[in-house]
């Protein structure tokens, strides 16, 4: 009995590589876009349900100095 390459090796198609992946909105594990459930975590996945994402720091900061700003313009006006 002779084995060849291909029966103790899996090879990939080439067609996998073209596959789209996103993180889960849980568990940040890389799952296929369409996938209605989280492999890893078990989680299943849909807008409704995913944790909302954060906003930059950048943004909440700027937003804070404007508002200190317009507060201080009108006060001083």
């Amino acid at each position: 009995m002779t084995t060849t390459a291909n029966d103790d090796e899996w090879e990939e198609d080439d067609e996998g590589e073209d596959e789209d992946t996103i993180p889960c909105p849980y568990c940040k594990a890389e799952i296929y876009d369409g996938a209605e459930q989280c492999p890893k975590c078990g989680r299943y996945i849909s807008e409704e349900d995913a944790p909302a994402e954060a906003k930059p720091r950048w943004i909440v900061i700027a937003s804070v100095l404007c508002l200190v700003i317009a507060i201080l313009w009108v006060w001083k006006g």
